[in-house]
Parts: structure tokens; sequence; C-alpha cells
């Protein structure tokens, strides 16, 4: 008996179009955000996301994270031939304090904070490598010699030949997709400020798992309509 009504409705195209017709606009009401003009699917891209809630891979994870750096860093690099002068050392050092100020920053590594040992006859001298800024391009000159003669700068810090710098910003662990993304612009645009002339860019594994979670959400806004305008024509057809 079931069965006929079941055949009886499929051989009713008309009702059978209502019915896709009914679904499709539940599936959009889901999906899409009316409001704003846009898919209401987020794509978390984070390792977090692609490990099970529970069971030895996550807590292997979570074992490596507590004994290594985690991965919730992002690095801005400044590249150029003169990127030890007065002007660019001073806007590196604005730079770096205005990072350490920004929400969920947990640490900044650059020249600017990076602790700097001396010795002079019988005192040992400890500050920051940047705590007096230089006047003039000799005394730049020399905090460059100093920098690229240090080995925990040079190669890290500081490209051997000095005409790079790095700075590490080290984020708060567990930031969702949306803040990230805030935290980077930000980021981002505090470095293309501070630079001026100065070529730079931000990287990282940040930079990356927001990267891929873009392309795969922009994969979803062309397969979405497609699959379901793909599952309408074969209703449609199935009904001819």
């Amino acid at each position: 008996m079931k069965g006929n009504r079941l055949l009886a409705f499929v051989d009713r195209p008309f009702a059978v179009s209502f019915f896709v017709l009914c679904i499709f606009v539940l599936a959009m009401r889901i999906v899409v955000d009316f409001d704003n003009t846009s898919l209401a699917v987020k794509v978390d891209a984070s390792i977090e996301s692609l490990l099970p809630s529970e069971g030895v891979a996550l807590d292997a994870y979570n074992a490596v994270r507590e004994r290594f750096v985690g991965d919730d860093f992002l690095v801005a690099v400044w590249v150029d031939d003169d990127l030890f002068s007065p002007k660019n050392l001073k806007q590196l050092k604005s730079f770096t304090s205005e990072l350490e100020k920004l929400p969920d920053v947990n640490r900044v590594d650059s020249l600017a904070s990076a602790t700097y040992v001396s010795a002079e006859d019988d005192f040992t001298n400890i500050d920051d490598f940047l705590a007096e800024l230089p006047n003039n391009l000799d005394e730049a000159k020399a905090l460059k010699e100093k920098a690229l003669a240090n080995p925990l700068f040079a190669g890290h810090l500081v490209s051997h030949d000095g005409r790079g710098v790095l700075i590490a910003v080290h984020l708060n662990p567990g930031l969702s997709t949306e803040v990230l993304n805030e935290r980077v612009t930000a980021i981002r645009n505090a470095s293309n400020a501070a630079a001026g002339e100065v070529r730079n860019f931000i990287t990282g594994p940040v930079v990356a798992r927001l990267n891929t979670g873009q392309t795969l959400f922009a994969d979803i806004r062309v397969v979405f309509p497609l699959a379901i305008l793909a599952t309408i024509l074969v209703s449609l057809i199935g009904q001819r």
C-alpha cells in the first residue's frame, strides 16, 4: 500500500518538482547568509580539526605542542639594501612595540626585543639589542656588525648579509579562524605602515592555514551551487 502511494507520488512531476524546490530553499536558508550576501559555511583549517576528538593521535599532538614551540605563529619579513639605517631601525622598534600590544599576542621575537649581552672590563651588560637607537649611519653600521657577529641573531633574526630581518609573532593557541584572520590583517597593516618603503611581507604557519581554508572555501562556493543545480537537472530529467 505504501509502495503504491510512493509510486503515485513519483508519477506526479509537479509534486516531485515542488518537493525538490522545497529542499533547495531549505538548503539555501541553512548555507547562505542572506543578510550579508555570503555563504554561512565556515572552513576550519586548523590541525585540531583534522584530528579525532580523543585518542592516541590527539594525545601525541598535545604532548608535542607542550614540549616544543607550537605552530601558532607568523613572521613579518623586512628586506632592503639599507635596512640598518637610523630611520628603519626606529621603525622596526616601533613596529615590535606595537605588535606586543595587540590582543592575543603571546610573544614577539625581533632584533628590537632580543636580549643582548656584552662585557666591558669587569661589567656585564644585559639589555635589549635596540635599547638605544643609532643617531647616525656610523652607529647604525656598528649595530649591524654586532648583529651579524652574534650567532644567536645572524641567520635567525637577521639574514647573514644584513639585508633582511625577521619578526616572529607568537599568538595564543586555540584562536578561531575568524580571530586569526583579524590578527593577521592587523599585523599585515601594521607592517606595511611601519616599513614604509621597505619591502615587507607576512608568512608562516598561521598564514598557510588561513590560505588553505580560503582555498577550500572558494571551492565550496563553486561546487555547492553546481551540486544543487545538478540535482535539480537530474530530477527534472528523471520525470520525463
